[in-house]
């Protein structure tokens, strides 16, 4: 092995060990702060960082630059990205107090929206499993929390974190209220298994896919490569799709909101139908930001890849690499 190579590992074993010491410390401190002092501090560290991390607030600034252009001033867009890193790490930091949450904080913690858990609930009833989508706004960890305690329990879809330790503890506090965890890059047996069993799945649906994992569709106004999972499988099984959103009313607190169904016309081909349920969920993904984007994770490098060499319009980092749509030729199952 070259010295540069075990100075590269050395490196990583130092930053994992440095992190599980971390996430040790959080793991035992937040649980024993009251929620709203957990949420300020998260805050703070999110004002720290839009000052402290440079390449986090590029990225930020140049999707938000991306996304609204002249719709908003410069003070506005610095606005929203500092907001946005201030609701991530409030996000994280409270989801180590995750061991705190029971039914009776709950009830003082979440407003409802009881018409739409009816409404998820008859979805379910229809025999054809559910698929239940989130995005990466307001706090997205509590949302499968919320829902495990009011007794509909999800597998769901998580993506791994490098360190072996820190995606052991983080997932553990996932299944704090019933919900089972598989890793992504293992989902696609589970959760059509899972469907075809007539139970719930769920995964945030705001991430890159893989390489050649999704399809090319509309999101304010730029082409995305988006991954197209849930379409695909509610496609293959029938399978509703319902969104549910945590919208943050401020220390900590959250009202817990979801869509109407999400579906495709159904009178199209199946590879009509998964672009066009994918476009559905994006569509509903963007008039949630739009509405306030300050929630929403801008620091992710969400237009990573460029639909052409010749496309304008797009973050710095953006490239051009080619992918391709796969997963479309599904054969529908009958309705």
């Amino acid at each position: 092995m070259s010295p540069r190579n075990k100075h590269s590992r050395a490196w990583i074993r130092i930053r994992h060990g440095l992190a599980s010491l971390g996430i040790l410390m959080l793991k035992a401190i937040i649980p024993r702060l009251p929620r709203t002092l957990v949420w300020c501090i998260g805050q703070w560290t999110g004002s720290a960082g839009y000052f402290l991390m440079p390449g986090w607030r590029r990225v930020g600034m140049a999707n938000v630059e991306a996304a609204f252009g002249s719709e908003k001033s410069g003070r506005e867009k610095r606005t929203i990205v500092r907001a946005s890193l201030q609701n991530f790490a409030s996000t994280l930091l409270l989801h180590f107090w995750t061991p705190r949450l029971d039914p009776a904080q709950f009830k003082r913690l979440v407003e409802v929206d009881w018409k739409g858990l009816e409404r998820l609930r008859e979805m379910h009833s229809r025999g054809k499993g559910l698929i239940g989508l989130t995005l990466h706004y307001g706090d997205w960890e509590m949302v499968g929390l919320a829902i495990g305690l009011l007794g509909e329990p999800f597998t769901v879809v998580v993506q791994s974190i490098s360190d072996a330790f820190c995606d052991r503890v983080f997932n553990e506090l996932r299944a704090h209220s019933g919900n089972r965890t598989v890793p992504r890059h293992r989902a696609a047996g589970v959760a059509l298994r899972a469907l075809r069993n007539g139970e719930r799945v769920a995964f945030a649906n705001d991430l890159n896919p893989r390489r050649d994992g999704g399809v090319w569709v509309r999101f304010f106004g730029l082409s995305v490569f988006s991954d197209s999972a849930a379409a695909r499988l509610a496609v293959r099984t029938g399978a509703p799709i319902i969104y549910a959103v945590a919208h943050p009313l401020g220390r900590g607190k959250f009202r817990l909101t979801f869509s109407n169904e999400i579906q495709g016309s159904r009178r199209q081909s199946p590879e009509d139908d998964v672009r066009e349920i994918t476009q559905r969920c994006l569509d509903y993904c963007e008039r949630i930001i739009r509405d306030k984007p300050e929630f929403w994770h801008w620091c992710y490098k969400r237009w990573k890849r460029l639909p052409s060499k010749q496309a304008h319009g797009y973050p710095f980092y953006a490239s051009y690499v080619r992918v391709r749509e796969t997963g479309l030729a599904l054969r529908r199952t009958p309705s």
